[in-house]
């Protein structure tokens, strides 16, 4: 482990509770007792239409992929996960 890996295993710069709790959750992933955390993917959500977006409050340039919608033709991912519609 490297960098803030390391840091947070070792306690170096964080809380102890915060390092313990990693330990705890790397220990339980390494015996395979959790699973790693998977993103949630709305239902309604679509392929990516090979279109990109530029992103209005990201700094630099950044471009958003755009996917089909059942419900609204085409979205990106972060207006998706603030869709009303989000399921």
């Amino acid at each position: 482990m490297l960098g803030r890996l390391w840091e947070l295993c070792a306690g170096v710069r964080c809380a102890g509770e915060v390092s313990v709790a990693y330990r705890r959750l790397w220990d339980e992933w390494r015996a395979g007792d959790v699973s790693p955390p998977r993103k949630q993917v709305c239902r309604h959500r679509g392929e990516d239409t090979g279109e990109r977006r530029l992103c209005d409050s990201c700094r630099g340039r950044v471009a958003l992929k755009v996917f089909a919608c059942s419900l609204h033709e085409i979205t990106t991912d972060a207006e998706c996960r603030s869709c009303p519609d989000f399921a």
